[in-house]
Order: structure tokens, then sequence, then C-alpha cells
């Protein structure tokens, strides 16, 4: 994954890169949260689609890590990791713990 995020036009045989998969999940993102405003919802996906997903709010350290408000979010596999928006802003990232 971390040659993705180095690299996000970087795409592995077929695939999709960085940047293609971000682009077409936060599209989707963004009409879920429109059409469904007020309400809890939960999407399901790979850790990596939901760690590129992240990278339109969260930095990245040197080692590829994602920061969101000074605080490395680790996604693994398998997670739950809770967002909260308020009008499609991101408000905070929550691993919640299984």
């Amino acid at each position: 994954m971390q040659a993705y995020l180095q690299n996000q036009k970087w795409k592995a045989r077929e695939g999709e890169s960085c940047e293609d998969a971000t682009k077409r999940v936060t599209h989707f993102l963004q009409k879920i949260l429109k059409e469904n405003k007020g309400k809890r919802i939960v999407l399901v996906s790979h850790g990596a689609l939901i760690s590129f997903l992240l990278t339109n709010w969260c930095d990245l350290n040197d080692e590829m890590k994602l920061i969101f408000n000074n605080k490395v979010i680790e996604i693994k596999e398998p997670s739950i990791t809770k967002l909260t928006f308020e009008n499609q802003k991101l408000l905070n990232i929550e691993p919640i713990q299984t």
C-alpha cells in the first residue's frame, strides 16, 4: 500500500491508482452523505480503500502514516473506524476497538 500512497498515480498491472480509487470512493461517499443527511451510515470496504479515502482529510508523515488532528490513524485489517461528519465536513476519525 505504501507504493500507492507514495505515488498516487502508480498502478499495479490492471488495477486502479490511489488517485483513481480515491476519486471514485470520495464521489460515492459524498453522494451517500448528501442522500442520508443526519442518519448513521455503515460503509464496508478494504482497509486500503479506506486509507485512500482518508487522504482527503489526513496528512501523510515521512513513514506514510495517516495523520489527523496530530494523531496517527491506523487502519488495520480487519478493523472498524468511525468517521463523524457534519454537513459533509469530517470532524473526527475514531478507531473502534473490537
